[in-house]
């Protein structure tokens, strides 16, 4: 059962991981137009970093199982290349550049219906007219275009979604306060254009992956093919080489960003979700994008919200959804095969650049005078409140009896993460920075794993090379926090942008040796209850097998406490530190809440079922290198030598604890593979031999 509720959650739980790290696509996109890099030139550095990503992973997991390429793959891959990385992303920002990064990702959701109405047309999909699905879907089609439509030609007042410091617009982006009426048209015709691309390209993918099932390879071959096609067109369109230059400033990091997450986590995560559910479903998740632009294009780029495009968007999602609710109806007639939907490590890989938001939110929001405890309180209400309606329709029929032994360790979770843990961590961070937290906080995985061994979970042979390795890893990653805690080094900006200045409050630049001494302290202790957490965590998972419920309880149970710990700290304050607004202090509980406590912590339970609790924290260093880009480009964080020797040192450590993990792992499977190929028992052999000597002589 539990097998099969993570396997019809897989599918859920990617898109809408997807969506947060694809929201970034539209915001640093909007700002690199902002600041004049050539639309070409970006597609071609994106689309080359996402290859130079992809393709070692592709050579390493997919080297045993890609197919054989042919002329006809080889031909739609190269349309596949045209198709996303140069006609669409093109036409996106084009578009973007005469409206918004909002307004952009509001159109976007016309391409489901486009899907559908091309999925028609290709015969992947079937429509019955005198059946109600099948009108659901025709219906939500018009409808989605009519909104599409109607955000083109219609503009109405504006307003600011989010009243704070950063309610100030470019004035070289084309936002949509200063653009004319026809531009807002234009802008429109050029994002369909690109939803038209990208639904042909979807439709193509599909095709494509039931004959070259290999979703690293495929995805790699196109953004290889994306960047020749790309390089093409870019010299065509600019010929000074000026415009080909990097810096350490959003020149690079737009394009990383983008490479990455939007080009190939998207690619991969698309192509597995289609090979489960087709390419309509692939695009029903679009509107929970387009709320997470509006809120940041509002939050970091100024961007104001019209009433057109929230009309719009409104018919638009109506239309989208009454497309999937056909879907759905099609999918529940249709058998699922549970073994060709594996829940790997690697699928998982994708929902740590969206989680790990927690740092800047909560580094931004402290500097703003925020109180911790009232922070941590509306962080874990708001995760308690997304989760529990879940919770309680998906797992109603398989949720276990509440015992009193699990009830005390829910309790003692909720005390570990959300107060003990989050206290510590927000505490540290407010005498460092958030690019030095998520450093200390690699620390997690070998703390986690000493832990494992004291209680069990984790067995240790020093003649063994993978333990060995385990407990140098330890030892090393606990060194390098040390490192980081006694020495700081001299300072540098990554990013030497205009957004590059040292802010008074708050600053890590500003911190004194000794500040930086006792943050280190505060974010260790922290990450022992962190990983005090994990352990106990996948000990209750193991007895109570709701992750959905198990997820809500722990935020409800640090929800209570923390309500209790923040009465008590804020009881001189008044009602004053309780209040929020339309500002980072609603925005930030609301994304950390809901990202890095309620679905951190479902995600969290499904990876340790599979591999355990050291392995749930072996993609550390992944945040610590976004938050480190993050911070300097958004709260101006600079960047010491000593973080710098202590985050590579703790990174070495840790992968050295991962790659004696991995070796535990392969050992376990061989072992399994072993005792599946002996069927015959040692019973069973007692009773062949009885059977043998009971046996008469001919």
């Amino acid at each position: 059962m539990s097998c099969v509720m993570m396997s019809k959650a897989k599918p859920y739980l990617l898109m809408i991981g997807l969506q947060f790290g694809m929201a970034g696509n539209y915001i640093f996109g909007k700002d690199i137009l902002n600041h004049g890099m050539n639309r070409f030139v970006f597609i071609v550095y994106r689309n080359a970093m996402a290859a130079a990503a992809l393709s070692p992973l592709a050579f390493i997991f997919e080297r045993k199982s890609r197919p054989k390429m042919t002329l006809a793959i080889f031909l739609r891959i190269m349309v596949l290349g045209f198709l996303e990385p140069v006609f669409n992303q093109s036409f996106n920002y084009l578009g973007m550049k005469y409206t918004s990064a909002s307004f952009t990702s509001a159109i976007m959701n016309a391409v489901p219906s486009i899907t559908f109405l091309l999925a028609l047309l290709t015969r992947m999909e079937h429509v019955k007219l005198k059946e109600v699905r099948s009108q659901a879907k025709v219906i939500g089609t018009l409808v989605t275009f009519g909104g599409a439509v109607l955000m083109g030609i219609y503009k109405g007042p504006g307003f600011n979604l989010f009243h704070s410091r950063t309610q100030q617009h470019h004035g070289g982006g084309g936002d949509p306060s200063s653009s004319h009426n026809h531009h807002q048209i234009a802008g429109a015709l050029y994002i369909f254009m690109g939803c038209v691309a990208l639904s042909s390209f979807y439709i193509l993918q599909s095709i494509t992956l039931k004959k070259y099932p290999a979703e690293l390879s495929l995805a790699t071959l196109i953004c290889l093919a994306g960047t020749g096609q790309a390089t093409v067109v870019a010299l065509v369109a600019e010929h000074h080489s000026q415009a080909w230059a990097l810096g350490w400033d959003y020149r690079l990091y737009a394009p990383l960003y983008t490479g990455l997450v939007s080009s190939a986590i998207a690619y991969y995560v698309q192509g597995m979700v289609m090979k489960m559910r087709g390419p309509v479903f692939t695009t029903a998740f679009n509107p929970l994008c387009m709320i997470i632009v509006a809120a940041l294009g509002s939050l970091f780029l100024g961007e104001r919200l019209y009433l057109g495009s929230i009309i719009g968007s409104i018919i638009i999602t109506m239309g989208l959804y009454l497309v999937v609710w056909g879907k759905a109806k099609d999918h529940r007639e249709e058998t699922i095969n549970l073994k060709s939907l594996p829940i790997t490590g690697c699928s998982w890989i994708g929902w740590y650049p969206q989680i790990r938001g927690n740092y800047i939110f909560g580094k931004d929001v402290l500097n703003h005078g925020m109180s911790r405890f009232v922070f941590i309180f509306y962080r874990n209400a708001m995760a308690t409140l997304v989760l529990a309606p879940f919770a309680l329709i998906i797992e109603r029929k398989r949720r276990p009896k509440m015992t009193l032994p699990v009830f005390l360790q829910i309790m003692i979770l909720g005390l570990l993460e959300p107060v003990l843990n989050q206290s510590f961590a927000y505490l540290g961070m407010k005498y460092t920075s958030a690019s030095f937290t998520s450093a200390i906080t690699n620390a997690a995985p070998s703390i986690t794993f000493v832990l494992a061994v004291l209680t069990g979970l984790e067995r240790v042979k020093i003649r063994d090379v993978r333990s060995q390795a385990k407990v140098i890893g330890t030892l090393v990653t606990f060194g390098g926090a040390v490192a980081m805690a006694l020495y700081k080094g001299p300072g540098f900006n990554i990013f030497h942008s205009a957004a590059a200045t040292t802010q008074n409050n708050g600053d890590a630049g500003l911190a004194s040796h000794k500040h930086q001494t006792v943050g280190a302290l505060y974010i260790l202790i922290g990450c022992v209850a962190l990983s005090s957490f994990y352990i106990l965590q996948s000990i209750t998972v193991a007895k109570y097998r709701a992750e959905l419920s198990l997820a809500t309880w722990i935020c409800m149970a640090g929800t209570l406490q923390t309500t209790i710990v923040a009465l008590v700290a804020e009881r001189h304050s008044g009602s004053k530190p309780w209040a929020i607004g339309w500002d980072m202090r609603l925005f930030a509980p609301l994304y950390t809440g809901v990202v890095s406590s309620g679905i951190a912590y479902y995600i969290q339970g499904l990876v340790m079922k599979m591999r355990g609790p050291v392995f749930t924290t072996a993609f550390n260093p992944l945040c610590m290198v976004i938050v480190a880009a993050l911070g300097s480009f958004f709260l101006r964080e600079r960047v010491y030598l000593g973080s710098i020797i202590g985050s590579i040192i703790i990174t070495l450590g840790l992968y050295s604890v991962v790659w004696g993990k991995a070796k535990d792992h392969k050992h376990e499977e061989a072992d399994e593979d072993t005792n599946k190929s002996l069927p015959i028992t040692t019973t069973a052999a007692a009773n062949d031999d009885s059977s043998t000597t009971n046996k008469p002589s001919s």
